[in-house]
């Protein structure tokens, strides 16, 4: 995975974004952006919200799978409601982050954990 990206850098002749308030480069050839690449917390984030939205439509067929999922959501689901309003309010002045953020907290009105 990281030869990719060091592949996709070489060739773009670019970096990722270094800042909070670095905004991210158009790709080479003029057509849309490339996928926008986070900073380790926020990609977390999303990681966090994939895995609580995963386990919290799961079936637990019994109690050791019920202990199971319950222990994934706590994780996951309870780690991302900690430290999603340090991070809206950390890359507030990134508005690209900040629409993930939005994505992620809009995403997670609408299932019940």
């Amino acid at each position: 995975m990281i030869a990719i990206l060091i592949s996709l850098l070489a060739l773009s002749g670019g970096a990722p974004p270094t800042s909070a308030t670095e905004p991210l480069e158009a790709a080479v050839d003029g057509s849309a952006a490339p996928p926008p690449s986070y900073p380790p917390d926020v990609t977390q984030a999303g990681d966090d919200w994939e895995t609580c939205l995963h386990f919290s439509g799961e079936e637990p067929y019994d109690e050791a799978r019920r202990r199971q999922i319950n222990a994934a959501i706590e994780e996951h689901c309870g780690r991302l409601k900690r430290e999603m309003p340090k991070l809206k309010a950390r890359y507030a002045a990134n508005p690209v982050i900040a629409a993930r953020l939005a994505e992620i907290e809009r995403e997670m009105k609408d299932v019940s954990f």
